[in-house]
């Protein structure tokens, strides 16, 4: 038997890839730079240079959108994900799913072990920073009662009162007395407090003042 004849007998090398379908499934729990991470790999293993380039391009887009959801306020990022999901998969994903399809490639499975790994940490490092990015923000019901006193309950004060300049500059957010209800001291820019109670619903936050707060109390 001739070389030549032996190399024609050589079964041809089979790319590793993972399945892109499973990878696209992970970005659900993962986000999309997962799968668009992992389709990445599996362009270059694939020969696919190019197409390699534009899969990272959605990795990239999707660490921005993440930065954008960070300041999102009230958690608003969660529609918003879902739609940057369903457009990754629908312009880019489900692409490289009919390539492999069409040329009917074969190709050895490579371990998940790895990325699964990496995307866990991924998550945890996510948690940790919107956990600080909250805790390192003033109380949201703070400001917002503050701003109620100042646009909605005093214009009418400073006008029989003849305090023109009668400012809410604190608002203490206290104890919660019952479910979405929580004790507050309002402080103005002449040194008086007045307790308030407040409560919070979907849209709107009741603000109700309670009285005046004692010297000594």
């Amino acid at each position: 038997m001739s070389n030549e004849e032996i190399q024609n007998t050589e079964k041809p090398v089979k790319p590793e890839l993972r399945n892109p379908n499973t990878a696209a499934n992970w970005s659900l729990v993962f986000t999309p730079i997962f799968g668009a991470w992992l389709h990445a790999e599996n362009w270059k293993n694939l020969n696919e240079p190019e197409r390699a380039k534009k899969s990272m391009l959605w990795v990239y887009a999707g660490f921005v959108f993440l930065l954008i959801v960070l300041f999102m306020p009230n958690n608003t990022g969660s529609g918003p994900g879902v739609i940057f999901l369903l457009f990754w998969y629908f312009t880019s994903a489900r692409k490289q799913v009919k390539y492999i399809q069409k040329k009917e490639i074969e190709y050895e499975k490579k371990s998940w072990k790895k990325p699964l790994l990496i995307g866990l940490a991924g998550t945890v490092v996510w948690v940790c920073v919107c956990f600080l990015a909250v805790a390192s923000e003033p109380n949201d019901i703070e400001l917002r009662t503050k701003q109620i006193m100042n646009e909605k309950m005093l214009p009418k004060f400073r006008s029989y009162s003849g305090n023109s300049s009668l400012e809410c500059v604190q608002v203490e957010l206290g104890k919660e007395f019952a479910d979405d209800n929580y004790y507050a001291t309002a402080t103005f820019n002449d040194g008086d407090k007045i307790r308030l109670t407040v409560q919070v619903k979907e849209k709107e936050l009741i603000v109700q003042i309670k009285g005046a707060v004692e010297e000594g109390h």
